[in-house]
C-alpha cells in the first residue's frame, strides 16, 4: 500500500464585481498520494460533504501519479475530481486559480 503523501483543504474565491456570499468561495478537499486508492477518494468526498452540510461549497480532489481501477470508477461516478500524473499538483493549482488560493 502506498503511503499517503498529504491532504488538505484549499479555497478559491471567484473574482468579480458580482460576487455574493453563497458563491464567492469554493473549498477543495485535496488528497494527494503516489497511487490514489478508493480510500483517498472516500476521504476527500467525506471532507467535502462535511463542508457542504455546513453550508459551504466544496469539491473533493484527488491527486496522484497512478490510480486504482476502483478509485477511477469512483471518480467517474462524480465522487471526486481526479488529477493524474507527475505534474498533478501543479495542474490542481492551475485549475483552481492559484492567485486566489488560501491554504486552510
Amino acid at each position: 500500500m502506498d503511503r499517503q503523501v498529504g491532504s488538505g483543504i484549499r479555497s478559491s474565491r471567484r473574482v468579480g464585481k458580482e460576487r455574493n456570499k453563497t458563491s464567492s468561495r469554493v473549498y477543495g478537499v485535496v488528497e494527494v498520494s503516489s497511487t490514489v486508492g478508493v480510500d483517498d477518494v472516500t476521504r476527500g468526498k467525506r471532507g467535502a460533504d462535511l463542508l457542504v452540510s455546513a453550508g459551504s461549497r466544496a469539491i473533493a480532489v484527488v491527486v496522484g501519479r497512478e490510480i486504482t481501477r476502483e478509485a477511477q470508477l469512483s471518480c467517474e461516478n462524480g465522487d471526486a475530481v481526479l488529477v493524474k500524473g507527475a505534474e498533478g499538483a501543479a495542474a490542481v493549482s492551475n485549475v483552481i486559480a492559484p492567485e486566489h488560493l488560501e491554504l486552510m
